[in-house]
């Protein structure tokens, strides 16, 4: 449903992996996220996620000086819904023993996604 998405599904279906590891993974993060007792945290990722940009497709609007209210507005929403993304990615993961949500954390450097999104919201005005 999102833009990220069709693109990572048209990836994996032009270029499949020939890696049993990652297949598995793969399926055992989806057979977690249908698990009945996960819809909740399912839906509040589902949530979160409609806000989530792509951060590279981003900074390149703001590489080229082109970036306009909305991309700021965008970068601030993903920066604002990350912890909650992480933090759901937490407790799926801690749940399920699935480690493909484990690095969705590690990706990321929390400390200074905290301090880039607070210098954001102190700096720009948004609407």
């Amino acid at each position: 449903k999102t833009k990220m998405g069709s693109e990572t599904l048209r990836r994996w279906l032009q270029s499949p992996t020939q890696r049993l590891d990652v297949l598995e993974a793969r399926h055992r993060a989806v057979e977690v996220l249908s698990l009945p007792h996960n819809q909740e945290l399912m839906a509040s990722l589902r949530e979160h996620l409609r806000f989530w940009r792509d951060p590279a497709d981003l900074l390149k609007s703001f590489q080229g000086y082109s970036a306009t209210v909305k991309h700021w507005q965008s970068l601030f929403q993903t920066l604002y819904t990350y912890p909650a993304i992480v933090d759901l990615c937490r407790k799926l993961e801690g749940g399920s023993g699935c480690a493909c949500f484990a690095r969705v954390g590690e990706t990321f450097d929390e400390p200074r996604i905290a301090a880039l999104f607070k210098t954001l919201h102190h700096a720009v005005d948004l609407p």
